[in-house]
């Protein structure tokens, strides 16, 4: 068993971190798809980010051991479940819908997490985590209508977004759950071992023929090769080894409800990196959001030393 003593602040600062590491992965994201097929992209990405990890696997703080009788079942779900399902209903959900719709359905994964935490780990949020978290809400829900791209939008797209948000939910309360069994290392290093096979598997399936060449064409792109990096590294190692950290220490409702920062990490990249514009309406969505994330995070002993 692995000691489950929280420390909370360490579990907001690595909800928060991992938070922002995600907002950016959007724009290497795009560079990414541009150069090279997804499953291709999703293929390099958790093979890279396999191999960085294991790297870390003779350092005692990561050192991984699965033992039999640990659940290994739960933590090949969690696998599977994220970020295996979870990428593959985002991105036909993004590609049959349209970037609106996109965004609105992903702001609503702390909400979901917030009722998937009070029916599975009895960690029900108070009524001041669910206002602020609407709140959130209602600020991703303005930034994305405003940014979006007209497009059809199919039935089944809406279909694979709502299966994003579950996948996202239930990832959450399974990575909880599974703290007191597995250190974060350990969660981490299975999702990704899972991934790589499975994205591989699919590549493969999908290119027959082509396989290799598709998969080592994008490699001599210096923007792909550095988009890739980005991703696996940062976005992959230390992104979801940070968000694995906070679910360890803070409850769902806490570590899902930063989710939306990146949002507001996303538009601002967009302007100082793209130089994309940034209007007013913009400016007070992003303090919208803000708002709502602080407000779930402060409890009532600081809502009372305030008063």
């Amino acid at each position: 068993m692995i000691k489950t003593k929280e420390n909370k602040t360490l579990g907001t600062i690595c909800a928060a971190i991992s938070s922002v590491i995600f907002g950016f992965s959007f724009l290497f994201s795009s560079t990414a798809l541009s150069k090279a097929n997804v499953f291709v992209v999703l293929s390099w990405r958790f093979i890279i980010s396999l191999i960085c990890l294991s790297f870390l696997l003779p350092f005692k703080p990561f050192r991984i051991k699965y033992k039999k009788g640990k659940d290994l079942w739960r933590l090949l779900l969690l696998g599977i479940i994220q970020p295996v399902l979870y990428f593959i209903f985002e991105q036909y959900g993004i590609v049959f819908t349209n970037t609106a719709i996109s965004g609105v359905f992903c702001a609503l994964i702390p909400v979901i997490v917030m009722y998937f935490s009070a029916i599975f780990l009895k960690e029900k949020p108070t009524l001041l985590q669910i206002i602020f978290g609407f709140i959130s809400l209602i600020g991703v829900a303005v930034i994305s209508f405003i940014g979006s791209n007209e497009g059809q939008i199919k039935w089944y797209g809406i279909l694979f977004l709502i299966g994003a948000v579950f996948a996202s939910g239930f990832f959450n309360i399974l990575s909880r759950k599974l703290r007191s069994i597995y250190s974060p290392m350990e969660r981490t290093f299975a999702m990704f071992l899972i991934a790589a096979v499975l994205f591989t598997s699919v590549a493969a399936l999908k290119l027959r023929g082509s396989f290799f060449s598709m998969m080592f064409a994008p490699l001599l792109d210096k923007d792909f090769v550095l988009s890739i990096l980005y991703l696996s590294i940062l976005s992959s190692v230390a992104g979801f080894l940070l968000y694995n950290v906070a679910t360890s220490n803070v409850t769902v409702v806490v570590s899902s409800s930063f989710s939306n920062v990146g949002t507001v990490v996303t538009l601002l990249a967009g302007v100082f990196i793209l130089k994309e514009p940034l209007t007013p309406l913009q400016i007070i969505c992003c303090v919208i959001i803000l708002i709502g994330v602080l407000g779930v995070n402060i409890n009532r002993k600081h809502i009372k030393k305030l008063t």
